[in-house]
C-alpha cells in the first residue's frame, strides 16, 4: 500500500513509498482510511520518533510514540496527547520532566471507549469554537509537492488532509 513512511535523509523527513499492507491481530480491526491529516511541525520529527522506515500515521500518541515525542521536547516543551488509542502504557524516565528540562504531557481524553471524547469534538464544532478546515487539500499525486513546500517552511502551521483512496 502506499504510505508515508519515515525518512531522515529527506528534507521533509518523510516521503512517499510503498509498505505491506497491515494485518490485524488477535481482537484488532483494519479500518480503510480515506484521508489522514499532516501538520507541518509533525514532519520535523516524524524520522526521529519512529526511525527510518516507520509509517507515518494516527495512533493518538500513545505508548511509546508518545515516550519519544516527550524526549524530543525542548526545556519547556509540552507534548498534547489526544486520546490513548494504541492501548500501550506510557512509560517516561523520571528524569523526562525534572528540572530544569520541565517539561509536560497534556492530554485530552475520557474514558474508553472514546465516544465522550468525538462528541465533545463535533459540540466544538458545531458551536462555531473549532474550525476544521484544513489550509491544504489534495491527494497522493501532490504530497511531494507539500512535503518540500513544508520542508521550505512555505507551508507553516497548516493542517493539511491528505486524501488517501
Amino acid at each position: 500500500m502506499r504510505a508515508l513512511v519515515t525518512d531522515g535523509s529527506a528534507a521533509s523527513g518523510l516521503r512517499l513509498g510503498e509498505v505491506p499492507d497491515p494485518v490485524p491481530g488477535p481482537d484488532q480491526v483494519l479500518i480503510r482510511t480515506a484521508a489522514i491529516s499532516l501538520v507541518d511541525r509533525d514532519t520535523g520529527y516524524a524520522a526521529a520518533m519512529l526511525g527510518d522506515g516507520g509509517v507515518w500515521g494516527f495512533d493518538a500518541a500513545g505508548g511509546s510514540t508518545m515516550t519519544r515525542a516527550v524526549d524530543l521536547l525542548a526545556e519547556g516543551g509540552t507534548a498534547l496527547a489526544v486520546g490513548a488509542i494504541s492501548g500501550e502504557r506510557m512509560v517516561f524516565p523520571p528524569a523526562a520532566f525534572a528540572s530544569p528540562l520541565r517539561r509536560r504531557v497534556r492530554g485530552f481524553w475520557g474514558s474508553w471507549p472514546v465516544g465522550g471524547d468525538l462528541a465533545t469534538v463535533v459540540e466544538l464544532v458545531a458551536a462555531g469554537r473549532l474550525c476544521p478546515r484544513p489550509g491544504w487539500r489534495g491527494g497522493w499525486g501532490e504530497v511531494a509537492g507539500l512535503l518540500e513546500s513544508f520542508a521550505a517552511g512555505r507551508t507553516r502551521r497548516r493542517r493539511a488532509v491528505l486524501d488517501v483512496v
